[in-house]
């Protein structure tokens, strides 16, 4: 007697759902690492865990923390790419952000500013 054979999949119905691309949006094989259209990554690890998430995901599937930075967070580290070292820019913008600071509450109090 023979063994029936296991069924085949047919086109119209693929094992594994496509990846969509977060930046163009296009479809992709699941097995890919890059998008075939824009060429940007589909995959992201976790910063905590290493679990690695489709791309478009805010937070991780495995432990739930965010895998994106924030705008203020990109910025500050611009700013501050060494948080423990104080440069000479970062006093004089801080300076100059106090005097701005001070002038304007003097408009304010003089009512200069206000109608």
């Amino acid at each position: 007697m023979t063994e029936p054979s296991p069924p085949t999949e047919s086109p119209s119905q693929p094992s594994r759902p496509e990846v969509i691309c977060a930046k163009c949006h296009a479809a992709n094989a699941h097995g890919a690492n890059t998008c075939g259209a824009c060429g940007a990554h589909l995959y992201v690890s976790c910063h905590h865990c290493g679990h690695r998430n489709e791309r478009h995901q805010l937070r991780c599937t495995s432990c739930g923390l965010r895998l994106h930075r924030t705008f203020w967070r990109r910025l500050r580290k611009k700013v501050f790419p060494d948080a423990s070292m104080v440069r000479p820019q970062h006093v004089l913008l801080l300076v100059v952000m106090v005097l701005a600071g001070f002038l304007l509450i003097l408009l304010i109090v003089d009512r200069k500013l206000l109608f």
